[in-house]
């Protein structure tokens, strides 16, 4: 159906465009990498990690509706050097905010039969707006590997804590949403990143995994 297909044609846009650019980032460092990410400790040192950011979500909802909207990352290193003493590596735990806004013509999830045309009377029916705002607060152990000066990765992986809030009627039964259609659930969750450096207290940043894709600032106090 139309809409399913515009949101998994536009998750699929951003999908593909982060990963890429996290493909030609590493892969243009890839001649200095080996002898940076065996040099223990060759990185920079920060307290905080500030890294505000705008994601593409999805999560559960129908039609595998899509989300946009802000969010903050922060992230504080535990382990300046390691676990892994023979490699430029650290740790750190990172907290974060983010809020998703979702809104899809969803009554064409529920309908059955051939789509209705514009003069049918059924046709306000199968447009009808579905809305949500899905607020998700994760907490994860951040995996640093420092390839170059330039280049950073890291694995995120963890747990969030998800809460939805439906309006309009298709993603709540076919009846009017409630307080009692909000759902609070607590995923594991996990990304995989990459940063490139700017300068030494600016990076951009960006992020692939469940439940978003992001990309976003990331500025080192």
């Amino acid at each position: 159906m139309v809409p399913k297909m515009r949101t998994n044609r536009m998750r699929r846009y951003a999908i593909t465009g982060l990963a890429l650019s996290t493909w030609m980032a590493v892969t243009v460092s890839s001649a200095t990498a080996r002898a940076q990410v065996h040099e223990p400790g060759a990185h920079r040192r920060y307290a905080v990690e500030l890294e505000p950011q705008v994601a593409l979500k999805w999560a559960g909802l129908p039609g595998d509706a899509a989300g946009i909207g802000p969010g903050l990352r922060v992230s504080v290193p535990i382990l300046q050097d390691g676990p892994l003493a023979k490699l430029n590596n650290s740790l750190a735990i990172g907290l974060g905010i983010h809020w998703a806004y979702f809104q899809e013509p969803c009554g064409a999830y529920f309908w059955e039969g051939p789509s209705p045309e514009p003069d049918d009377p059924n046709y306000a029916t199968f447009i009808k707006d579905c809305t949500a705002h899905q607020f998700t607060a994760p907490l994860v152990v951040q995996w640093n590997f420092f390839l170059t000066p330039v280049i950073s990765i890291f694995a995120e992986p963890g747990m969030a804590l998800v809460h939805e809030r439906r309006s309009g009627t298709g993603w709540c039964d076919e009846e009017p949403c409630s307080k009692d259609d909000n759902s609070t659930k607590l995923p594991f969750v996990v990304w995989g990143g990459a940063r490139l450096a700017m300068r030494d207290s600016l990076a951009l940043t960006i992020r692939l995994g469940s439940p978003y894709v992001s990309a976003g600032a990331s500025l080192f106090f």
